[in-house]
């Protein structure tokens, strides 16, 4: 059986773990303070907030050496909305950068937690769409996502990661100005 670290243990680690459920994925999630031990595990879920990362790099690059590290962030501020811009391009090329050992994969970013615990919006499936230098390491996320219902789309290598937060940004941005912000997202057809 797949099984999957989730550090975070907030509202998308909570819909992430029900979502791969449907997949028949085992998931642990962990919180702040929280001991853990990637050992034994598929990959590592990263549901913390893009500030919470330089934490995770200083004390846990040991731990995710040779892992599939899976980046669910977006680096952006709340009041007011705003896109925060990574040195690197984008939260995952910093974490490849910072965690060389580890197979970065930038996953989930796009979809919001009731979405994800419906598996779609509306009619439609969930869309799922995941960069990574390691085509094996993205295989392994999209199989993940295919299984438990969504469309996947493997959108190419780690460098396309800064589109994925734009992309989320954007419909952030949308949504968040009408009434029900989570209720808006974008899926592909096709």
């Amino acid at each position: 059986m797949t099984s999957i670290l989730i550090l975070g243990n907030g509202n998308m680690a909570s819909a992430i773990s029900e979502f791969l459920a449907r997949a028949s994925v085992e998931t642990k999630a962990v919180g702040r303070g929280e001991e853990w031990d990637a050992s034994g595990f598929d990959a590592v879920l990263l549901a913390v907030p893009y500030t919470a990362h330089e934490h995770i790099i200083r004390d846990h690059s040991e731990a995710l050496a040779g892992k599939i590290v899976i980046d669910i962030s977006n680096p952006v501020t709340f009041d007011p909305l705003a896109r925060v811009r990574a040195p690197q391009g984008s939260a995952a090329t910093a974490l490849a950068e910072a965690l060389p050992d580890s197979r970065i994969v930038k996953a989930f970013n796009t979809n919001y937690a009731g979405h994800l615990k419906a598996a779609g919006i509306d009619d439609q499936p969930l869309t799922v769409l995941a960069s990574s230098d390691d085509r094996d390491a993205a295989a392994f996320v999209l199989d993940m996502a295919s299984r438990a219902g969504a469309e996947t789309f493997d959108v190419g290598s780690l460098d396309r990661a800064e589109a994925q937060e734009a992309l989320c940004y954007l419909q952030m941005a949308i949504t968040f100005s009408e009434a029900n912000a989570t209720e808006g997202g974008f899926v592909f057809i096709g």
